[in-house]
């Protein structure tokens, strides 16, 4: 067995951060030298001020974990974070803020599964793991501590020292990289990722909960035939808009819902990049501009109030759950267990919701219903997993979860697979509503988009506010029946000519599902509805709508 030394945990911190620094931010280095160039003013002198920089930072950081009694073993769980991050951030391009901490929270073992492959073993076991290893091996326990303290004040100062002279040297420099790229910050390992599990820790467990608010009195549903309303919602998973051949596309990723009178809006934008974000805020009434999380859960979303309308809703999931949206309707998993050929005992293509939804319909309904099928849709990485084989029509196709080492025409195929499969789900969806004496309605959204290796970034996560048009800007798809058309005097062809022209986002689709299903409330605003600027204009609903509470 190796005789390996004894460290000082001065020198011990040292080495973590040296090794955090200059090796596992390389991913923060490159991406700075990209934007450099970008710019076309590469200032050597201030890219070799980079990895001072990010030592003082990250040895800053390393030498509070000396204050606890058990230094190496923070530090080596902090070197076996950081090799994760790295790992992720380098061959993925994902960047570890609230958002993305928030979206591995509720990430199930199921989902996070998918994320293993051989490649991803070798990286944790070379950056991650064996590190680890070595530090606890080296690792000699602390000292005294009025020496230790001495010694930690001193590395302060002179850390804060070189800090000081690094930014007045290149401050310029520096200000400019951080207006005009601010996802770099992002990127470094591991501070955006320890604050913003220091955030999602505190929101969580250290903050007080906000009073449940409802947002209307009541909600009325507008008089219609005898037949009840029906409406089913679908919700899609990673669908981006510029391959659905409806938007122009050059391939028939949409063979099957062409064949029915559906309108594609072309330019709908996503809340955010994450499904535990885009979920819970294109379900609630407050608009993107406005939307928190902590706030939208401790209100009424749209389903509450279709609900109070008197509705049946139902919530069929077949991805990692509603994410909170779904607590107060009746809502159900489907079960992974092998059923009719769907599942395979870990996931079930999206043609189980169908089995689902005719179970709901199997009975002539007695209420007013709204349905909504949450899809898996195109969830990668394991894209090829989202799709039978007879829908492998676009080859060759990836057949791995280290997509980064597939060719792009193989990860396109593959992607584009899981999109054709989805449009087959929802024809069988429309077909289903045709047949039904029912006014109904399918409405298809997804709630963020996917990069498949544009600009070296691969899934979605990324911070809205830098995040490329391939994750923002979602595929939505309509269809309504002829007695939906009828009776709330929509112009086809004005909707039509709307989505391919007009820009909307999340923002529309609560009050969208309110005109779908005819619901009033305070809440409603036909502004942001995709279908109001349609109805004819003497037709056009009433502003008398109930009484409502502040949001």
């Amino acid at each position: 067995m190796l005789n390996f030394p004894k460290l000082t945990n001065q020198k011990l911190s040292l080495l973590v951060t040296a090794y955090i620094a200059f090796i596992l931010n390389a991913p923060f280095y490159l991406g700075a030298w990209r934007a450099l160039q970008q710019n076309g003013q590469v200032n050597y002198l201030f890219l070799a001020s980079l990895p001072v920089f990010l030592f003082c930072i990250i040895f800053l950081l390393v030498n509070l974990l000396r204050l606890t009694g058990c230094f190496r073993y923070f530090a080596a769980l902090l070197v076996l974070v950081s090799g994760g991050l790295f790992y992720a951030t380098f061959n993925y391009g994902v960047v570890f803020n609230y958002d993305m901490i928030v979206n591995i929270a509720e990430t199930d073992v199921r989902e996070g599964a998918s994320y293993l492959n051989g490649q991803l073993l070798v990286y944790l076991a070379l950056f991650a793991v064996l590190p680890a290893l070595l530090v606890l091996r080296l690792g000699a326990g602390r000292g005294s501590y009025l020496r230790e303290l001495k010694q930690l004040s001193l590395n302060a100062v002179a850390l804060v020292a070189v800090l000081l002279v690094v930014a007045m040297s290149f401050y310029s420099n520096y200000a400019s990289l951080g207006r005009n790229h601010r996802h770099l910050q992002k990127m470094i390992v591991p501070t955006q990722f320890v604050w913003s599990s220091g955030k999602l820790i505190k929101q969580r467990f250290f903050s007080q909960p906000h009073p449940f608010t409802e947002l209307v009195d009541t909600a009325t549903h507008t008089d219609h035939p005898t037949e009840p309303y029906l409406v089913v919602m679908v919700l899609g998973e990673t669908a981006r808009a510029q391959n659905f051949s409806l938007n122009g596309y050059d391939r028939p990723t949409n063979a099957f819902t062409s064949a029915y009178p559906v309108v594609s809006y072309r330019h709908m934008s996503s809340c955010g990049t994450a499904t535990a974000y885009s979920v819970p805020c294109m379900f609630s009434f407050l608009n993107e501009a406005n939307y928190r999380p902590e706030r939208a859960s401790q209100q009424e979303n749209v389903l509450d109030v279709i609900q109070k309308a008197g509705f049946d809703v139902f919530w069929l999931d077949n991805d990692s759950g509603c994410k909170g949206v779904c607590k107060r309707v009746l809502n159900t998993e489907i079960e992974t267990t092998a059923r009719e050929g769907f599942c395979d005992g870990e996931y079930c293509y999206d043609e189980a919701l169908i089995s689902g939804l005719d179970q709901l319909l199997a009975q002539p309904l007695k209420r007013d219903t709204l349905v909504i099928l949450h899809t898996i849709g195109s969830h990668g990485p394991t894209y090829y997993r989202r799709y039978p084989k007879s829908f492998a029509h676009f080859m060759p196709d990836c057949q791995r979860s280290d997509i980064q080492n597939c060719s792009q025409d193989a990860l396109v195929n593959t992607y584009d697979n899981t999109l054709l499969y989805t449009d087959a789900v929802i024809a069988e969806v429309i077909e289903r509503l045709s047949d039904r004496p029912n006014t109904s309605s399918v409405f298809y959204v997804s709630d963020h988009g996917e990069s498949l290796g544009e600009s070296g970034l691969y899934l979605h996560g990324t911070p809205k506010l830098f995040a490329p048009d391939e994750q923002t800007q979602v595929a939505n798809l309509l269809w309504l029946s002829d007695a939906f058309k009828a009776e709330s005097h929509i112009d086809l062809g004005c909707l039509e000519k709307q989505a391919e022209e007009g820009q909307f986002s999340h923002d529309y689709i609560v009050h969208t599902l309110l005109d779908l299903t005819a619901v009033r409330a305070s809440v409603y605003d036909p502004s942001l509805s995709l279908l109001q600027s349609c109805v004819r204009p003497q037709l056009q609903v009433s502003q008398n709508v109930p009484k409502s509470k502040n949001v």
